[in-house]
């Protein structure tokens, strides 16, 4: 007779109630355990792992951790009796070929160099575009201000038209945004996914944000990775000094035409208007880069007429590494997920402590997994399902 498996799969996102033990514990013991808890938490969100963004040093480092915790508590790995279910994941983009320039044959050369003028972002579509560049101030349509960069345009009106876009929003000489009194800080109007979307719906064919005076030392956005598919339309980031060196390729004063971009962004609503002379072409092409990351499980074996159930438990311990720049700060990731690790952790040892007692003639298969790269959209989770007979259940 075929044997019946259940799965319960069980996403820990935040903690264990550790105040109602499975089996009896003694006051010391649970205080000993929330110790021990809050030890694991720490130890996950150390700047030594660095937000455990898959396929990174760091959070192999992490991964090394709750494999050596199985071991300690004597958990046999779940995967053939070995705790990691490895798996490829793109990690990440990185641009294959970014280019950009004036056109014209009249028009001055200008030679830019990726990664320091220019920098196509992972939100972006790959492609070649060319055409007139159209100013649109922040690409911004904020109601509560009143700010609307796209005023009377209709669906299609930047078809075969590059849109250029100040990053950021409205702000004063000194960098400080119009719209929020937090220091440095922005609203939604300034995100990228914002200005792409917008541009893309009033058919752009390429999108350029440029960095605005008050911010021209800012550095440009990495390619990197992101968690959102955008992929409308190519978009580059260029800076300060490289966008003023289009301008002057194109015949213009770079400087006065430069303040009188920012001038019309930071004063008040202005509908897009052709750069005068201002045509450009490029072409973006980005590629994955791939990592390798790992789920990792341990098993409690069931027993009688109830070994061919079996539930599973888990928590995912990746997390999104550092904001913006390789070298940039980490971000810790307490719950999401170091809290649900540790707690998943905590269930292990108590399981285990309860199994080595047990003389129960039937008990239920237990697995206890920390998923990988549920950041980059729950690849971990996903890969498992797929390949639920690495677990070797019955």
């Amino acid at each position: 007779m075929q044997r019946r498996t259940l799965i319960l799969l069980t996403v820990v996102l935040l903690l264990i109630q550790l105040a109602a033990p499975i089996a009896s514990v003694e006051a010391e013991d649970r205080l000993s355990e929330k110790a021990l808890y809050m030890k694991h938490i720490r130890v996950l969100v150390s700047e030594e792992f660095a937000g455990r963004a898959a396929g990174t040093p760091e959070a192999r480092k992490a991964r090394d951790y709750l494999t050596e915790q199985l071991r300690q508590i004597g958990l046999k790995g779940a995967f053939g009796g070995k705790y990691q279910q490895l798996f490829k994941v793109a990690i990440g983009t990185e641009p294959d070929i970014q280019k950009l320039r004036v056109m014209g044959a009249k028009k001055k050369t200008v030679e830019l160099t990726p990664g320091r003028d220019i920098n196509a972002l992972a939100l972006s579509a790959g492609g070649s575009f060319r055409g007139q560049a159209v100013f649109v101030g922040y690409a911004v349509r904020n109601r509560t201000h009143k700010y609307d960069n796209f005023a009377g345009l209709g669906p299609g009106s930047l078809k075969g038209k590059i849109a250029v876009a100040m990053r950021y929003e409205p702000h004063d000489k000194t960098g400080q945004s119009s719209w929020t009194d937090r220091p440095k800080g922005w609203t939604y109007s300034a995100s990228l996914s914002s200005k792409i979307s917008l541009a893309a719906r009033y058919g752009a064919s390429g999108l350029l944000i440029v960095n605005p005076s008050a911010h021209a030392k800012a550095t440009l956005p990495e390619t990197n990775s992101s968690r959102y598919k955008l992929k409308f339309i190519p978009v580059m980031h260029v800076s300060t000094d490289a966008f003023k060196r289009l301008l002057s390729g194109a015949g213009l004063n770079a400087d006065k035409e430069m303040a009188r971009l920012e001038t019309l962004a930071n004063t008040g609503t202005k509908p897009a208007a052709e750069i005068r002379g201002l045509k450009l072409s490029g072409q973006v092409s980005l590629k994955s880069r791939w990592g390798k990351t790992c789920n990792i499980a341990a098993v409690l074996p069931g027993r009688g007429k109830l070994a061919g159930e079996t539930i599973i438990v888990g928590a995912h311990w990746d997390h999104v590494g550092r904001k913006g720049a390789t070298q940039g700060p980490y971000c810790p990731g307490a719950d999401d997920n170091a809290s649900g690790s540790a707690g998943v952790l905590i269930l292990a040892k108590r399981l285990a402590d309860r199994a080595a007692k047990d003389t129960s003639k039937h008990r239920r298969a237990i697995v206890l997994t920390w998923f990988g790269a549920e950041e980059l959209i729950l690849v971990g989770s996903g890969h498992m399902a797929k390949n639920l007979e690495d677990l070797g259940l019955k």
